[in-house]
């Protein structure tokens, strides 16, 4: 052994090895070193993130049900009004059904006015009795009085000239012509108007 240490081959050897391992270990700009640092730094920022996170979301789960409870405690809940249950239950009940993803139901179509005739057009006067406690009028061929119906007009009034009707386009006065018409007298003093009655008055 002392003969190896006095050999100054060896011994400079040695001293060189010695120099390259602390050069090796204090070397702070060595590129394999920065990376590993950086790594580790990374994760260490990383799961301080997560925690931070993990503790606010925490906070904020509780911050929330602690704000529902306290709205539920604030709050007093109203019992319902069972009269009015009571009073509108028959009436929701016998409600018709309804889709509530429908629209609207759609309107019927109603006739053009301008295509329905006036009244004079469609009814025809014939004759007409002015009886005591009753009048009555031969229109279209049939014997009517007041209140009936023919097509589609309601006879409202029944006079000595004319018969007033309700029908599509609202009131209307229908003239007794007597040149087209003929009347009969009937008995119990009615009064009436006739061709021959027209005839008396010419001569």
């Amino acid at each position: 052994m002392n003969e190896w240490m006095r050999n100054r081959w060896v011994v400079g050897i040695l001293a060189a090895v010695a120099v390259c391992l602390m050069v090796y270990q204090f070397w702070p700009h060595s590129p394999v070193s920065t990376r590993r640092t950086t790594k580790v730094a990374g994760k260490a920022a990383a799961s301080t993130k997560a925690k931070s996170a993990g503790a606010t979301g925490s906070g904020a789960k509780e911050s929330r049900a602690s704000t529902a409870s306290a709205a539920e405690k604030a709050a007093p809940v109203q019992p319902a009004d069972r009269v009015y249950l009571a009073e509108h239950f028959d009436l929701w009940r016998d409600s018709p059904k309804r889709d509530p993803f429908g629209g609207p139901p759609p309107k019927p179509k109603r006739r053009p006015v301008q295509d329905i005739p006036p009244a004079s057009e469609r009814l025809s006067i014939k004759a007409v009795w002015l009886q005591t406690g009753q009048k009555l009028a031969v229109i279209n061929g049939q014997l009517l009085a007041e209140g009936d119906r023919i097509l589609d007009y309601t006879i409202q009034s029944i006079g000595d000239d004319h018969v007033w009707v309700v029908g599509p386009l609202g009131r209307e006065k229908v003239p007794f012509e007597l040149g087209k018409s003929s009347a009969a007298k009937p008995a119990g003093g009615s009064s009436t108007r006739s061709r021959s009655n027209r005839s008396r008055s010419r001569r």
